[in-house]
């Protein structure tokens, strides 16, 4: 009977130690990732709204709680979310953060140059790990985005998600062992569902490989180059600036140099730009959205993601024809 107790008491105690695990992750593809596979397990909590950059982003009162009672914080790391660096670091001290950008296997691309997309600027690096945050920030150049070195936008390759979470299984069946089970089992349906989702992806916008179009800033290599896409140009060299009138006359001339027909807006951004330019052009104005801004924060959204960033591409290139 002692013994049938003490097993009870162990359980509970086990339990209710993992009941008060708290889990926050940064911007909503790497929360939906999250909530993908630790279904079952633990809810989440998101930082940033999806409507928000986060490459502008500043904590609120209530974003520093989070940050202060977090046991385990999932981000991509300071290069995409510089405004929350130094909070991470003093807020979230008693918790393990997880900086995705350093997942060992991800395929990574260097800054390419915004305004003329060199070919030299193009090249990929097949990474076995990142490093330290110091050698994310010692690639030897600076770009208008405002980061240095690698691009931080990894998820848009849907291969980086699955080995984004292979890594947050791996956290997590560490902070909950005894679901270890079913964090591997959410991981295996979460790769065979990405890898369902890119291959009718790749039907779907083959026909439009190497079409020209814009987008407003520099955020979808990762999907281009995994898709056969061809983006000629951005309409922000820095997303947090308006382009002037300079810029916006530069633009006219490539549009008409390249043919171009087809130009996305986001809605974390000014859309008034990418609609001066699509009437004066005679343009198809699209909507990307890299985070998912509309979408549920649950986990499904990485997936609902892939396939609006599909139906956005398809759209808009189809009127190019």
């Amino acid at each position: 009977m002692r013994s049938s107790l003490s097993i009870l008491l162990f359980v509970f105690f086990v339990q209710t130690a993992h009941a008060d695990v708290r889990v926050v992750a940064t911007i909503k593809p790497v929360h939906g990732i999250v909530s993908a596979i630790a279904e079952g397990v633990v809810e989440p909590e998101l930082l940033i709204d999806g409507a928000t950059s986060p490459h502008d982003f500043s904590l609120a009162p209530s974003d520093a709680a989070a940050l202060q009672s977090a046991d385990l914080v999932f981000w991509i790391g300071p290069s995409l979310e510089p405004g929350l660096e130094k909070g991470i670091r003093t807020l979230a001290q008693n918790a393990e953060i997880v900086s995705l950008i350093e997942t060992e296997g991800l395929f990574l691309l260097e800054m390419r140059d915004v305004d003329a997309f060199s070919e030299k600027s193009l090249v990929a690096k097949d990474h076995s790990g990142v490093g330290s945050h110091a050698d994310e920030h010692d690639h030897g150049h600076e770009t208008e985005h405002g980061h240095t070195g690698i691009d931080p936008h990894i998820w848009l390759n849907p291969e980086n998600a699955v080995a984004m979470a292979a890594t947050i299984r791996k956290r997590l069946s560490e902070a909950f062992p005894e679901k270890a089970d079913i964090l591997a089992g959410n991981f295996a349906q979460f790769e065979k569902s990405v890898e369902s989702e890119v291959e009718a992806i790749e039907r779907r916008l083959t026909p439009y490989a190497g079409m020209p179009f814009l987008v407003f800033h520099d955020a979808y290599q990762y999907f281009e180059r995994r898709l056969n896409l061809a983006a000629s140009g951005v309409i922000a060299l820095n997303p947090e600036v308006a382009p002037g009138a300079q810029r916006l006359r530069a633009l006219g001339e490539l549009i008409e140099a390249r043919k171009i027909r087809c130009l996305f807006a986001e809605p974390q951004f000014d859309p008034r730009y990418a609609e001066v330019l699509a009437e004066s052009g005679n343009l198809t104005i699209g909507t990307l959205d890299p985070l998912g801004a509309e979408l549920e924060s649950d986990p499904e959204h990485y997936l609902k993601l892939l396939e609006g960033m599909t139906d956005a591409f398809e759209r808009c290139l189809a009127t190019t024809g």
